[in-house]
């Protein structure tokens, strides 16, 4: 019988070197999200290939955005999805995600030119706001 053996063949985050946990805050709910290893990175690569079904993709994404926290955020998380009267969506799921890899790999994306940055938001929106069909 083959065996195959993965202690020592690399770091825990090899993905992105020396990246730490980086908390952040939706509303007043605080989460901890922890750098990607090389295997849910390959996970979420293969839910964004271009022959996999919207469904598909979208649930790589979620799967890949909940295996990032910790465990007591990740209880929030899916309660704060699953809360049909929660602006909190796929949307913004990925706004941060696109966030916390651009901190991790040192590489943030520039900002168009001629536009200005948005001003920051405090507190949850005041106006409803339409669920992504997604």
């Amino acid at each position: 019988m083959k065996e195959f053996v993965t202690a020592g063949r690399r770091s825990k985050n090899a993905v992105f070197d020396n990246a730490e946990p980086i908390t952040f805050k939706v509303d007043d709910d605080e989460f901890t999200a922890f750098p990607p290893t090389e295997g849910q990175m390959a996970l979420m690569m293969a839910a964004q290939a271009s022959n996999r079904e919207t469904s598909d993709h979208v649930a790589g994404v979620i799967d890949f955005f909940d295996g990032l926290l910790d465990e007591e955020t990740q209880r929030v998380f899916r309660e704060r999805l699953m809360d049909r009267d929660d602006p909190f969506d796929f949307d913004i799921v990925q706004e941060i995600m696109e966030s916390l890899i651009e901190e991790w790999s040192g590489r943030p994306t520039q900002s168009p030119r001629g536009s200005t940055p948005s001003r920051p938001t405090t507190g949850r929106k005041s106006t409803a706001r339409q669920r992504s069909t997604v």
